[in-house]
């Protein structure tokens, strides 16, 4: 939505190209971002799906996607040299940028589930010893408290 705002500003040459102008419509703050994500939430607030095996494969995996798409590290990595979302830009291939989004939500999106089915076993673990040593502080802490 903020592309296609952007390329009407653009070829009507309205704020006079100024990209001070219009980079509101770019920023992570977007009113654009902000009206499309309201709208999306309120199209599926209300839809009923069925238990599936393959969404909740892949929903489990969004939380992986976005850390990876988003972190400083590997953006730069994925849209420049990767991806190349340069040539995008000024350009009304809005077909072209919907099917890059979902080839890439499905390639992060297994690289994920990679991830998932290596360290899971060990992510328990880990979480199972610190929760066990919290708990042991509680207890302390608790003791502590309850004789003063």
């Amino acid at each position: 939505m903020s592309i296609i705002a952007i390329n009407y500003v653009q070829a009507k040459e309205i704020m006079g190209f100024n990209p001070r102008h219009y980079a509101v419509l770019i920023m992570g703050n977007s009113p654009f971002q902000l009206i499309m994500s309201t709208l999306v939430f309120l199209l599926f607030a209300n839809i009923r799906i069925k238990h599936n095996k393959l969404i909740n494969l892949y929903a489990s995996a969004t939380l992986g996607v976005y850390m990876m798409h988003t972190n400083y590290l590997t953006k730069d990595i994925i849209f420049d040299d990767i991806v190349k979302m340069q040539r995008f830009e000024n350009s009304y291939t809005i077909i072209l940028e919907i099917a890059v989004a979902l080839v890439l939500y499905f390639i992060l999106a297994n690289i994920d589930l990679l991830r998932q089915k290596s360290f899971n076993k060990v992510e328990v673990k880990i979480v199972n010893k610190i929760s066990k040593q919290l708990d042991r502080i509680n207890v302390i802490f608790t003791n502590y408290v309850n004789k003063k």
